[in-house]
């Protein structure tokens, strides 16, 4: 039987609730029909429902196409759907450059996690910061490094 753990994120200490709450999971209820409306229970009816919105996501996490962690290169991982998301490059599948390595990346493997860290660093990553360290301040200031090394060869030449 599974089970499911909530920690309370309470910091108050005069709290006498526990911390710690284990839900045990129940036997699903019975679902009685009644003409378009579906009741649960006493206090729950469906009255309407409809299909969800496919979100942005990563290639590996795409419900249309089945993704196989590999070492290697697999066969498959290279279909996409409209919303699938390079996880190296962090842009949309159909914009990677590289799609055909990318293809195989995922966040469970150590390697594609590391190329994804220095591509997201990018100069920063020689400098020692890590993506901890990392926040939108020092990622806007890294663009406007670019900017300006950008610039001053630009103007170096004229």
């Amino acid at each position: 039987m599974d089970s499911v753990i909530i920690l309370s994120s309470s910091e108050d200490e005069s709290d006498t609730e526990p911390s710690v709450l284990v839900v045990e999971e129940e036997a699903p209820p019975v679902v009685q029909k009644e003409g378009a409306v579906e009741v649960v229970d006493d206090d729950l009816a469906i009255t309407y429902a409809q299909k969800g919105a496919v979100l942005p996501h990563a290639r590996s996490d795409c419900s249309a196409h089945h993704f196989r962690e590999t070492s290697g290169h697999e066969l498959g991982n290279e279909s996409y759907c409209e919303q699938c998301f390079c996880y190296v490059c962090d842009t949309l599948a159909s914009e990677c450059q590289i799609w055909s390595t990318h293809c195989d990346a995922h966040p469970r493997c150590s390697v594609w996690r590391a190329q994804r860290e220095m591509r997201a660093l990018g100069i920063l990553h020689k400098l020692g910061f890590t993506m901890e360290d990392m926040d939108q301040d020092i990622r806007a200031a890294d663009s406007a490094q670019l900017i300006i090394n950008h610039s001053m060869r630009y103007n170096a030449k004229i």
